[in-house]
């Protein structure tokens, strides 16, 4: 059951000045906005005590959207941060990038000189091939002349002395010559490789470098991703609090707005009703009137014209009372507040009759002992009404002038909205 009895929600302000007339209680559900947005739109249905509730559901939903709003700058303050360690971050994930594609391009020209290397190393192994297959050759042949004695017949071929050390020189010179030629090719073999192995170091040092670096971008770009998701779920929280927040605000509307369309029922009613009494009264008068005129002395005739001027001095005073009270609707709640800007309720009664010469005490529970008691029936705008812990002016036709709560502020509402009838009524004048 949502709504619950109230009837002690005041009981401990009576000796203070005057608190909230309605408060929300910490045991209350809330959170239901649909349902008491439907419930407390039927203005015209509500008990005392459901009025009370939905009062304190406006107070509710007015706290609840201020803490909402504070939450939402302390999310943006936090959203801000996270977009400056993004910011950071993708900035550094640039940086490893570029570093990335330095070493890269740097790689690559070292693949493209030990390629070519490889290449020449190859070329010159061709060569030591091919001379090693001539120089094999040769010795075959010249093993195989030996063996057939024909390398004497080529050396007895000469016809001079000179030829014969000639064509013997020139067999030595040929096997010196190609010795020394594949020497150079070896050598050069063994310089092309300690070349190739120094461009082969080389790489794999900065092959290592950008692993490293790698490395260091894969971190730098977890730790991005993981402030990309702290951004996200704050924007996910300011969302939820932006739709709770309008909820809230469209509820309060909605039923401030039924409010007021029923207080304005009520004022239509109640003047209705009051323009009849006032007919039917002045009908009444007028046929007691006649009676006299055509019965009575004139003596009699005079005091009644007097008592009446006294009886309309009197509704004069109340109604100034009225008037000069409804110069404050609007204004805000404040508890301890004395005016001119802001009151409490009693803070309101005191400031209004003060301004008449009528001196009040400051409490509510002070002023539950002002004046002299009259009936409803009796009440008179201008009078002075006050309930538990509360208290505000009679407007006339049901209605009240009275500092509400924080919520609501000053307002000209009917009675029933604030209390089911135990009150105390008091004429001041």
């Amino acid at each position: 059951m949502k709504f619950k009895r109230y009837g002690a929600l005041l009981a401990a302000a009576a000796v203070t000045a005057c608190l909230f007339p309605v408060q929300a209680k910490a045991d209350e559900d809330y959170s239901d906005i649909n349902y008491w947005t439907t419930k407390c739109s039927n203005v015209s249905s509500l008990t005392s005590d459901e009025t009370n509730a939905c009062q304190a559901f406006l107070q509710y939903a007015a706290t609840q959207s201020s803490t909402l709003k504070d939450q939402l700058l302390a999310i943006d303050a936090q959203r801000s941060d996270v977009q400056t360690n993004i910011d950071d971050y993708q900035a550094k994930i640039a940086d490893y990038q570029s570093q990335i594609d330095t070493l890269s391009s740097q790689i690559s020209d070292l693949n493209a000189q030990i390629d070519d290397l490889n290449d020449q190393i190859a070329d010159q192994q061709d060569k030591v091939a091919d001379l090693r297959a001539k120089v094999n050759t040769q010795i075959e042949n010249s093993q195989s002349t030996m063996r057939l004695s024909k390398y004497v017949d080529i050396l007895m071929g000469a016809k001079t002395f000179g030829d014969f050390l000639k064509i013997a020189a020139g067999l030595t010179d040929l096997t010196e010559h190609n010795h020394s030629t594949l020497v150079s090719l070896n050598d050069a073999i063994d310089q092309l490789t300690a070349s190739q192995q120094e461009l082969s170091s080389k790489q794999t040092e900065l092959q290592t470098a950008q692993d490293d670096i790698l490395a260091k971008q894969y971190e730098a770009q977890l730790t991005e991703q993981d402030y990309e998701n702290q951004k996200a779920n704050l924007e996910n929280q300011s969302n939820d609090a932006l739709t709770l927040i309008s909820s809230l605000q469209d509820a309060s509307d909605t039923i401030t707005e039924a409010q007021r369309e029923e207080q304005e029922r009520q004022i239509a009613e109640q003047q209705a009703k009051a323009e009849a009494e006032a007919a039917a009264a002045a009908a009444a008068q007028a046929a007691q009137q006649a009676a006299n005129n055509s019965g009575g002395s004139g003596n009699y005739g005079s005091s009644s014209s007097t008592n009446g001027s006294q009886s309309s001095d009197a509704a004069i005073d109340g109604y100034a009372v009225v008037a000069y009270a409804r110069q404050f609707l609007g204004l805000p709640y404040v508890w301890g507040g004395n005016g001119p800007n802001y009151f409490d309720c009693s803070g309101l009664t005191k400031y209004v009759y003060a301004h008449f010469g009528i001196v009040l005490g400051r409490t509510s529970y002070v002023q539950e002992t002002a004046g002299y008691a009259v009936s409803y029936a009796d009440a008179q705008p201008g009078d002075l009404i006050t309930w538990t812990g509360h208290c505000g002016i009679y407007a006339g036709n049901g209605m009240v002038i009275n500092a509400m709560n924080p919520s609501m502020g000053i307002r000209e509402c009917p009675i029933g909205w604030i209390t089911n009838g135990n009150m105390i009524i008091h004429r001041l004048w």
